[in-house]
């Protein structure tokens, strides 16, 4: 039953990593302000 749990849990919380990263990446190369960008990386973290 535990392990059914965390894998749910990982399955879950794999995407949501994932976007945050690219979202992070996108977000930095993007934007012309940088501190502005790590500041909204370092909230959603």
């Amino acid at each position: 039953m535990k392990s059914v749990g965390y894998l749910t849990f990982a399955f879950l919380l794999f995407p949501v990593g994932l976007f945050l990263l690219i979202y992070g990446v996108v977000l930095l190369r993007a934007s012309k302000y940088r501190k502005t960008g790590i500041m909204l990386i370092i909230l959603f973290l």
